[in-house]
């Protein structure tokens, strides 16, 4: 008789179990029909305990119904909207704010889709790097100088980093008549504040080797338009 009664409870368990998930289906179900699946949300250009090299956060967003809008928290402050939505950007603090190279922040992320349905929040310690990002597309952009008298400019195709195989390939040639030591040294950094990375080019040969150094400031999100 005892065998009977576990037997049966042990059927009636498994019963319960089936139904339970039936019903997180059908909730499932109801939810998406409904609209009231929330959106999903990403940031693309750094991942948690990482070194930022932008002035700028990148990411993604999805919801089938659409996304209304994308907002960033920085440091527990409160949420500011984003530039864009399904595709996102948006700029980390400038001028007299500009975050101190080493210091460490906190990034917040949601994303409200259309019925007004926000999604789960991410949160990523980060560590701010020196400004690479020359267009302020979010990912590093590379500076090359080879004492010929000219310095190349790369920029990145995203996550993909540097695609281009030679130097006339470059996204920008910055030349100089002065001489062969103009680009002999090169080095990137936000200059002015602005959230995107300048240039600053070096040719110690100027002058009977008395030196000089040049600053290329970005224009934004076309980069170095300037030339020597």
């Amino acid at each position: 008789m005892k065998k009977l009664i576990i037997f049966i409870m042990v059927e009636i368990v498994s019963i319960n179990c089936n139904n339970l998930l039936m019903d997180v289906y059908n909730e499932r179900w109801k939810s998406q029909q409904e609209g009231q699946e929330s959106p999903r949300v990403s940031i693309c250009n750094v991942r948690e305990k990482c070194t930022i090299y932008s002035g700028f956060l990148t990411g993604t967003a999805f919801d089938r119904e659409g996304i209304s809008k994308v907002e960033v928290s920085l440091d527990n402050g409160p949420y500011v909207e984003a530039k864009g939505s399904t595709n996102w950007k948006f700029q980390l603090p400038v001028g007299v704010n500009t975050w101190k190279i080493g210091t460490l922040h906190t990034v917040k992320v949601r994303a409200t889709n259309l019925r007004g349905n926000i999604s789960e929040e991410i949160v990523l310690s980060i560590r701010k790097g020196m400004n690479k990002d020359i267009n302020g597309d979010g990912y590093e952009d590379l500076v090359v100088g080879n004492k010929s008298g000219k310095v190349f400019i790369f920029h990145s195709s995203g996550s993909e980093g540097i695609l281009v195989e030679n130097a006339a390939s470059a996204t920008k040639i910055i030349s100089s008549s002065d001489g062969v030591y103009f680009g002999s040294s090169v080095t990137m950094g936000d200059l002015n504040g602005d959230g995107y990375a300048d240039v600053v080019v070096s040719d110690f040969g100027y002058s009977s080797a008395s030196g000089r150094a040049y600053v290329f400031h970005s224009s934004g999100d076309s980069g170095i338009t300037m030339a020597r």
